[in-house]
């Protein structure tokens, strides 16, 4: 379910993807870091089986660090894992799914593309933008330094789609 998700948001956003191991990824990005998006879907609550969030991670690996595994596999490998983070850390970050059509998806991929550009794009601008020992830092710690930049960096209040505003008032009878 989880490549079928990630080939039909390939082709709507008009983006390769890259098969992986254990799952497929949208390429944001391909220079000397690769910057993916892997999605994944969840039911809304009191919509029907159709009715999806769409939400993922933001996942970054060194070029090459990307290898091909075994014929006759046509998906690749990866060594080691720059930075990865769930996009729930980032308000206005998902898209949903409403009776087999996507709303704003258009919308969606913009800000996720606009969030990733803000991620480095080498090794040194990575031990630059956090510091010398980025790379000896175990992942967790690396993904909060990551989300905390981001969080700085990107204003989430422009990401936050139109529709989404909506007040609630209680009127007595």
């Amino acid at each position: 379910m989880q490549r079928e998700l990630t080939a039909r948001l390939a082709e709507l956003a008009e983006l390769e993807t890259i098969s992986l191991r254990h799952f497929d990824c949208i390429v944001l990005s391909r220079d000397a870091v690769l910057k993916l998006f892997m999605p994944r879907s969840k039911r809304l609550m009191l919509g029907t089986p159709k009715d999806r969030m769409i939400f993922g991670e933001v996942l970054t690996v060194f070029a090459d660090a990307v290898k091909p595994m075994k014929p006759p596999s046509k998906r690749f490998d990866y060594t080691n894992l720059v930075f990865s983070a769930p996009l729930a850390n980032f308000p206005g970050l998902e898209m949903y799914e409403v009776n087999g059509a996507f709303v704003d998806a258009e919308g969606f991929f913009q800000n996720l593309k606009a969030l990733a550009s803000f991620l480095p794009e080498s090794a040194d601008s990575w031990r630059q933008t956090f510091s010398d020992d980025f790379f000896d830092k175990p992942p967790l710690e690396r993904m909060s330094a990551g989300i905390g930049y981001l969080r700085k960096s990107v204003d989430f209040r422009k990401l936050t789609p139109d529709f989404a505003d909506f007040s609630i008032s209680i009127e007595e009878t």
